[in-house]
């Protein structure tokens, strides 16, 4: 349990906030080697990292090496890389250890040898490289120099080698001074490139200033000796000079862990400050971070120097205890983090950011602190007191602290003692009716409320007199608990004189003024109940407290209590909350709400209902908090405890959002295997940072592409979303995945956008985008469906003319038969009917003669009949519907006429034209001469009625007489020789049948006979 204080116990250890971890990155992490000689964030937001075992790019989540290729003679020279810098158009300048300097183009990814004019061939062991204005500064093994790159250009692709000019030289340069000590090489030389183009250099016995005159290759050096600057010349060591931001009259010297301010126009000191007690220490080393300040780091200590109010912070950096490290490099990104190059063991990254979260680590009660007295509790600094486990403190206006200190571990009792912070003094209270404390104080208004339980397990509410030391009014609860672990987790007064008790059985209210009582529960299946029975904490609405309470629970989440009406709206792990236990509820001076839970510590924003989570990776103690360990201090500042300690800060100050960090693509998979430029130009046009299509090529239907938000926090706290325009409806939910992968893509164009999130929640208004085009197989291009679909069309006219023609040759011979049907055989048996009738004149007298003749004649006409039908249906002239229907009138008219037989021949003239084949044609005339003539020659009927009508792509004839008819029975065992009992009806039903046709016979003794067709048919 924390609480605040004002005063510190004399002779006791002041503990200090803890110091922050770095995060290690090496070869686990993908590193290609250890040694780590230069460090450098690009434009586009890479980190760079020179290694002994070639040149590294990170992008938060995966390292790509370049290396020597024997077989490309762009690729990188010389493994050992030792520096690199940046120009203004975006390309590298990479120094190697034996093969000299290279430019990198990293548009396409290419490294180019840079000669240097009039210099010495052998300088090729590039030890540091700096760029400004045009100039590149490069300190090789042997030399220094500065070379003029403002008009070096790439335009052509064919360059090898790019010859550069030097405007300065060291070695070709005369310092007007012989060094008493010669050196060996540059390493021992200590260089400063100022702003206004000034060079210092520092041996051990000797500086110089090295100035350029109108013609920038010539230069004016002077010596100075080490008393100038006020150091003591034989014990200054190496001499460091940096320039101080805004101001050209002066700059920072420092030496043997001592930082001096230095007049150029007085050549003065006009500041020094030492800040180590080790000044003869010679492993100091100084680094410039990007806002000015000096960071620097001897063998004892590390420290901020801010020379724009000349004070100095301690750094408190937990590095690997490893002996063989040392810090070769430090370099500061865009978003302030520390990144610090080791001699083998990789890079050592520091958020200093963590320093807003004061964290005080593994600090646990039962260790550290005692039951009783007090006064033997250590102060955590002079304002801060932490109290045993399971105890409960409260400040009142007076300066006095009262405490429920632990009594007896196994049955949670405890004792009352309050402490005077001016006085010292401590006290015990014993005037209490109830002789058991069970937990958790209250002051509000000068009254101080305590929760104690009697003899039989009964909780009460007590309210205690400060100046009597005695119990003045108390108040029983209305629920009994078996166990004697404390269940009211908080007390609460309203401005109401409500008391507000926050318990495992749910909420509980007390009105003071009346004594009466109220309680909520979790209701099943009542989404506006409390979510949870176990109430953990309570905390009033920052802006509207005598409306709403925020309640955190124990599995619920937490729930904004409506007081008026008792319900809730729940938040939880679904609406962003990091955990649905929230043990402490806080609010803050912006209107926040501060949720510790098991998953971190959370800040709701009520007005916008947004969450933003804390945890250990951004300078917490840990990321699971404890129940109770919550206060809110006097200057604003919240305080929070957990399993692994407790941390203090000051919401303002973790609030502050980074801006939106950049968002690039980092690569990209197909089928499986990683598209790397310049091998895989088929599927991409550029290096994935700044290609603009990726291709697929005929089968390569699945891509994977990775992007990445180039700031250097935790990568689970980063969001994206994205969206495929072309395939997906929508953008993606936000995720913190960096990766997304499509399949079973059809051939076409498409694009890609995604969005990116930084760490604290700022989304990168600027979406990017990649064309993604999928190629398709040679019988999937247009050309092919052209060519098909035309190909079709010629195979389908082709057969239609083919039937076509084969239907007009059958027509033909259709059409042939039927005359030589109709010529030939027609013909005779005409003749034949003629000699029988002549024969039958010329013999006379001859009955049976004359029977014969007749029946050969009867034959013949009869036969004659049926070949002009059979003539009919062959010869393609007679395939129209009408032309059945004609041919029926007409044979209907003639044997009914000659019976004397009245006719009603109905059509409707407004008939469709029906598609008959031939077969067709034939069956049904041949159906309805066949019941015609056994109407006209057997019923002896004087009415006959044919209605032809089509309904539903069916043709319906009907042929009804008025005759005698017959019974229905008689259809198939009729005997008498009547067409219908013999083979009339059969032939009938046979050439039905044929044409998948109905045939219906209807008939009774003195109604006559009725017969119904119902064929199919095509309606053209």
């Amino acid at each position: 349990m924390l609480f605040e204080s004002n005063f510190g116990l004399h002779g006791q250890k002041i503990l200090q906030p803890s110091p922050i971890d770095v995060e290690e990155l090496g070869v686990n992490q993908g590193l290609s080697q250890g040694m780590i000689n230069c460090i450098h964030q690009d434009k586009e937001g890479f980190i760079w990292i020179a290694t002994k075992d070639g040149l590294n790019r990170y992008n938060g989540y995966t390292i790509f090496t370049f290396r020597n290729n024997p077989n490309d003679k762009y690729s990188l020279p010389d493994n050992y890389c030792n520096s690199m810098t940046e120009d203004d158009k975006g390309n590298l300048w990479v120094g190697t250890n034996t093969k000299g300097l290279f430019l990198f183009d990293k548009t396409t990814e290419r490294f180019y040898n840079v000669s240097v004019i009039n210099t010495n061939p052998n300088n090729l062991c590039i030890r540091e490289l700096q760029y400004a204005k045009g100039k590149l500064f490069v300190r090789t093994f042997n030399d220094v120099l500065i070379l003029d790159i403002s008009k070096q250009s790439l335009n052509n692709d064919d360059i090898d080698v790019l010859n550069i000019n030097v405007t300065f030289s060291f070695e070709k340069t005369p310092t007007g001074k012989k060094q008493k000590s010669v050196y060996i090489n540059m390493d021992y030389l200590f260089w400063s490139w100022m702003p206004d183009n000034v060079l210092w250099a520092s041996m051990q016995d000797s500086i110089y200033k090295f100035e350029p005159s109108d013609d920038i290759t010539k230069w004016h050096s002077q010596s100075f000796s080490a008393t100038t600057f006020g150091i003591k010349e034989k014990t200054h060591g190496y001499v460091y000079f940096f320039p101080i931001s805004g101001s050209s009259d002066s700059m920072i010297i420092t030496y043997n862990s001592t930082i001096a301010h230095y007049n150029n126009k007085t050549g003065k000191i006009f500041y020094k400050k030492s800040f180590s007690e080790t000044p003869e220490s010679n492993f100091d080393k100084y680094f410039k971070l990007n806002d000015g300040s000096i960071y620097t780091l001897t063998d004892s200590s590390a420290n901020i120097y801010n020379p724009a109010n000349r004070e100095t912070e301690i750094v408190l950096t937990n590095f690997p205890s490893k002996s063989y490290c040392v810090i070769f490099t430090l370099f500061t990104d865009v978003n302030g983090i520390q990144w610090f190059g080791s001699n083998g063991c990789g890079i050592f990254k520091r958020d200093p950011r963590k320093k807003r979260f004061k964290s005080f680590k593994d600090v646990h009660p039962k260790e550290v602190f005692s039951k009783l007295p007090p006064s033997l509790m250590p102060p955590i600094s002079p304002k801060f007191i932490v109290a045993p486990e399971f105890g409960d403190v409260v400040l009142d206006k007076d300066g006095i602290y009262w405490a429920l200190l632990m009594k007896n571990y196994e049955t949670y009792t405890r004792d009352l003692y309050s402490h005077d912070t001016k006085t010292g003094n401590i006290t015990f209270y014993n005037k209490f009716s109830y002789d058991f404390f069970r937990a958790y104080i209250h002051y509000t208004n000068g009254e101080l409320w305590l929760i104690c339980t009697d003899k039989t397990k009964k909780y009460f509410i007590a309210r205690f007199d400060k100046r009597t030391g005695a119990q003045t009014t108390s108040y029983k609860i209305p629920e009994s608990f078996d166990s004697p672990e404390p269940y009211i987790s908080q007390l609460y007064k309203d401005n109401h004189g409500v008391m507000w008790l926050a318990s495992i059985n749910g909420l509980y209210a007390l009105n003071v003024k009346n004594e009466t009582w109220k309680h909520w529960k979790n209701i099943p299946n009542d989404a506006r109940s409390i979510s949870a029975d176990g109430v953990l904490t309570i905390c009033p609405d920052p802006v509207e407290p005598d409306k709403y309470l925020w309640l955190g629970t124990e599995g619920g989440g937490m729930n904004r209590f409506e007081i008026s009406t008792g319900k809730c709206i729940n938040y939880n792990e679904n609406n962003g909350l990091p955990n649905n236990v929230a043990y402490c509820i806080l609010s803050d001076s912006l209107n926040n709400l501060w949720i510790s839970t098991n998953k971190g510590l959370s800040c709701f924003d009520p007005l916008h209902k947004t969450f933003r989570t804390y945890t250990y990776d951004d300078g917490l103690p840990g990321s699971e908090f404890n129940r109770y360990a919550a206060l809110r201090m006097q200057n604003g500042e919240l305080m929070f405890g957990g399993v692994g300690g407790f941390v203090i800060f000051n919401p303002k100050e973790v609030l502050t959002k980074q801006p939106a960090a950049p968002l690039v693509f980092t690569s990209v998979t197909i089928s499986n295997n990683t598209i790397n430029w310049p091998k895989d130009n088929k599927n991409i046009d550029a290096p994935i940072g700044f290609a603009k299509v990726i291709t697929l090529q005929p089968g390569q239907n699945i891509f994977s592409i990775n992007f990445a938000t180039l700031e250097y926090r935790s990568n689970q706290k980063k969001m994206y979303k994205y969206k495929l325009d072309g395939f997906d409806t929508d953008w993606s939910n936000p995720s913190s995945k960096n990766e997304v992968t499509y399949t079973n893509l059809s051939p076409g164009n498409y694009t890609f956008y995604v969005m990116g999130a930084n760490t604290d929640g700022i989304w990168n208004e600027k979406t990017i985008s990649m064309d993604i085009v999928v190629k398709p197989f040679w019988y999937q291009t247009l050309l092919f469906k052209f060519l098909s679909i035309a190909l079709f069309a010629y195979l389908l006219y082709s057969f239609y003319h083919y039937r076509l023609h084969q239907r007009l040759q059958i027509e033909k011979i259709r059409n042939r038969i039927a005359r030589d049907l109709h010529d030939e055989i027609g013909s005779t048996l005409s003749s034949i009917s003629i000699y029988a009738a002549a024969a039958k004149k010329v013999i006379t007298g001859n009955d049976k003669a004359d029977n014969i003749l007749s029946k050969i004649n009867t034959g013949t006409s009869e036969m004659m009949e049926a070949m002009s039908d059979i003539v009919w249906a062959v010869n393609t002239g007679s395939g129209h519907f009408y032309d059945l229907v004609n041919r029926v009138r007409s044979f209907v008219v003639q044997v009914t006429e000659e019976k004397n037989i009245e006719l009603h021949f109905t059509d409707n003239k407004d008939l469709p034209e029906i598609a008959l084949n031939m077969e067709q044609r034939k069956n049904i005339y041949l159906i309805c001469k066949e019941a015609v003539s056994n109407a006209v020659k057997y019923s002896g009927c004087t009415l006959l009625e044919v209605l032809i009508s089509t309904e539903n792509h069916r043709l319906h004839i009907l042929i009804h007489d008025n005759g005698k008819g017959f019974e229905s029975s008689s259809f198939e065992s009729d005997t008498s020789g009547h067409s219908f009992g013999g083979n009339g009806i059969k032939n009938m039903r046979y050439r039905a049948a044929e044409i998948d046709a109905k045939l219906t016979l209807y008939s009774n003794l003195g109604d006559g006979t009725s017969i119904e067709l119902i064929a199919p048919c095509k309606i053209s």
